[in-house]
């Protein structure tokens, strides 16, 4: 848990998400750049490669950002969307086959919060170390 207290990029990512949103592209935009950067900070938080990070624009400022996550021959994917009914479910990742598959094993949901978060690197490094 230490390890998210005093990360600013997860600290930053967690404070932009669970934010209101005031519909400007500005937000939209340091949304987009925090999730990247989330992304990557968890790669390194659990000695991985971070892999083909992107954002959907799904228009009505709202989308989603993605990535992979890839230790050997382990693959995790996560999902950060801001659309209103995934949003409510949290951060989606997963253990995948390839970068080519998003369809994955079991979908594990977290709240957007620290505890979240340490389950989630938890997880991820169970996931990456098999």
């Amino acid at each position: 848990m230490k390890e998210i207290k005093n990360n600013e990029g997860i600290q930053n990512f967690l404070k932009l998400y669970n934010q209101d949103w005031d519909k400007k592209e500005k937000s939209k935009q340091e949304f987009v750049k925090a999730s990247k950067e989330f992304i990557k900070t968890i790669a390194k938080l659990v000695g991985a490669e971070a892999k083909k990070i992107t954002h959907t624009n799904f228009g009505n400022n709202r989308g989603e950002v993605s990535g992979f996550l890839k230790k050997g021959k382990n693959w995790v994917y996560i999902l950060i969307s801001d659309v209103p009914a995934f949003k409510k479910l949290g951060i989606l990742f997963k253990q995948v086959d390839s970068p080519k598959d998003t369809k994955g094993w079991i979908n594990n949901y977290v709240k957007p919060d620290e505890e979240g978060i340490d389950f989630m690197i938890r997880q991820i490094r169970r996931i990456l170390n098999t």
